[in-house]
């Protein structure tokens, strides 16, 4: 009797153990991706909530000199702001939207596009601009612009404008979850 099948080459125990190594490294895979997305997402949202506490911070830390028109003060407000890590730039404008002061790149700003509107109340209102990152980590980073109204008594006497990206933050999210993934292979 000659048999019209190939036998298997691979045991059934052999193939029971690879399905369920292959079913582990699916499932690991998974969980470290929608790990480091949420990180991710933490992260981003983590830097414009600080850097809009900084802008309403600095709003008000300026409004006087801002009122008064003292403008080297307020420009050496805006260096401060400016020297801050990941700030691209920092603008101070009329209530007209005159630009009166700024520091940093606002070329930046000029020809970005805004992609969301991520948060705004009476005081602080958050977009994200620019080009939108690619890849699992967003090495490039997001760039957030971040609006602030300036008063001072009762009065609105104009705005800043402060762009920050998450480049550095998400590229040290990038090296630790590297760095994870290949202690997690040997």
């Amino acid at each position: 009797m000659s048999s019209t099948f190939k036998r298997s080459t691979l045991s059934l125990r052999l193939r029971v153990v690879l399905s369920i190594i292959l079913l582990l490294v699916i499932i690991v895979g998974t969980f470290s991706f929608l790990t480091v997305r949420s990180i991710h997402g933490l992260i981003e949202k983590v830097m414009w909530e600080n850097y809009s506490a900084y802008a309403k911070s600095f709003a008000a830390f300026s409004a006087k000199s801002f009122a008064e028109r003292d403008l080297q003060e307020l420009q050496r407000h805006l260096e401060i702001a400016f020297a801050q890590p990941d700030v691209i730039f920092v603008v101070a404008s009329d209530p007209t939207g005159a630009v009166v002061g700024h520091a940093g790149d606002i070329e930046v700003g000029d020809h970005a596009e805004v992609h969301r509107a991520i948060f705004a109340d009476g005081n602080v209102k958050v977009e994200e601009i620019g080009h939108k990152p690619s890849g699992l980590f967003h090495s490039s980073g997001h760039t957030f612009l971040i609006t602030s109204h300036i008063r001072f008594n009762g009065k609105d006497v104009g705005s800043i404008k402060m762009a920050v990206n998450t480049a550095s933050a998400n590229q040290r999210l990038e090296a630790i979850s590297l760095w994870g993934f290949k202690m997690a292979l040997s």
